[in-house]
């Protein structure tokens, strides 16, 4: 069942104790790409209306970002839920998203926040009624113009001379920013060729030709190599939450129908050498890394073929890590999984592929018009595949 809806109107309108299974990627309040639906994490009050859904014993099995896992598994705590693990998903792909401060150093010609927090706060004065995504196809940009009006230091940049002429000539204003925006000149020492620029929404990697630049200013030159606070990402947590049980686990199953996790369904390998599951999942290049990866569930991040034409949602889990989490969750009658942020539809997918029936609610029409294909697709595959 797809339902098109804000999250935490439509669960009111579920009834109690009627899911088995909670699984979903919400937003990690990162502000991801400029997304409003990623401004913060679900509030107590949302993950409560999950509580009260799910039956006794369920469990639910929720993505959060590695630099707000804290606050997820807070609010899921304060709503009733008891934290029973923490599994991690771990990959080899990946670039890390700094600021160059040697760079920005030279950039802003050693000058600091206030005074770009000054400029980013002239432009939005005089931004008038264009939108963001209409600048960028001015600019020539993909989801840049975003950081031009951003206030937070974390997302905020300032434009290139090139696109600073433009915003210049499009909303009419004088020449008091100009020396501001002039840049310190930056000796070109090289070349970084096919150099990983970053991921596409379709789910191929971006690379770019990158000029090599040495540091102008003094300030710039004792800043050299160093960079913001961001490393190379290589794990996403999966919070494991559980519903207090209705007595012990043995009751509990009997009662409704629903208890602990499918262990041996889900183990890793074939035959004898069949592996317990672990909380630890890895992307094919990161088993490479750490040696004997069939000890572990592994799986390659969500490739272009995989999402299906169309899909341009930015966070695409892959299907086989959702299908994973299905068979792990899995009762001996299937049971039923909530996606209370579906997104394009993968938990649904896999649901479809794994037997298990699938209740999931997306607030953006765009992505629910893009769950209704891909499941319909999942379906009509199975269907004949059983012919």
């Amino acid at each position: 069942m797809i339902i098109h809806g804000d999250s935490i109107n439509e669960l009111k309108k579920l009834d109690d104790n009627s899911i088995d299974t909670v699984i979903t990627d919400p937003p990690y309040g990162l502000s991801f790409m400029g997304k409003k639906w990623d401004y913060d994490v679900p509030s107590v009050e949302l993950w409560q209306e999950c509580l009260r859904v799910l039956k006794p014993g369920g469990t639910a099995l929720i993505f959060a970002g590695s630099r707000t896992q804290h606050r997820m598994a807070v609010n899921v705590e304060d709503a009733g839920f008891e934290l029973k693990d923490c599994i991690m998903w771990l990959y080899g792909s990946g670039f890390p998203k700094a600021t160059d401060i040697s760079k920005q150093l030279d950039k802003v010609q050693g000058r600091g926040f206030d005074k770009q927090l000054e400029f980013t706060k002239f432009l939005r004065a005089n931004k008038g009624d264009y939108t963001n995504n209409q600048l960028d196809e001015i600019l020539g940009l993909k989801e840049g113009a975003f950081h031009f009006f951003a206030l937070s230091q974390s997302n905020n940049s300032i434009p290139r001379k090139e696109h600073y002429l433009k915003l210049k000539e499009l909303f009419a204003f004088g020449d008091e920013w100009d020396t501001y925006i002039e840049e310190a000149e930056r000796e070109v020492v090289g070349k970084q060729e096919n150099a990983m620029s970053g991921w596409n929404t379709d789910g191929s990697t971006k690379f770019v030709d990158r000029d090599i630049t040495k540091a102008a200013t003094p300030e710039a030159q004792l800043w050299e190599g160093w960079k913001s606070h961001g490393l190379k990402p290589a794990y996403e947590p999966i919070l494991v939450a559980v519903k207090p049980n209705d007595g012990t686990y043995a009751n509990n199953a009997l009662k409704h129908g629903v208890s602990g996790l499918n262990i041996e369904g889900a183990r890793i390998g074939e035959g004898e050498s069949k592996r317990f599951p672990a909380n630890i999942i890895l992307d094919e290049e990161a088993g490479e890394m750490l040696g004997e990866p069939s000890r572990f569930f592994y799986c390659a991040k969500a490739s272009k073929k995989e999402r299906g034409e169309g899909n341009g949602h930015p966070t695409v889990k892959p299907l086989k890590l959702m299908e994973y989490l299905c068979t792990l969750t899995k009762t001996p009658t299937g049971g039923v999984v909530l996606d209370p942020f579906a997104g394009s539809f993968t938990t649904g997918v896999a649901c479809v592929n794994t037997g298990r029936d699938f209740i999931g609610i997306e607030r953006e029409e765009e992505y629910v018009k893009i769950g209704e294909a891909r499941i319909a697709e999942a379906e009509s595959k199975m269907i004949q595949e059983h012919r």
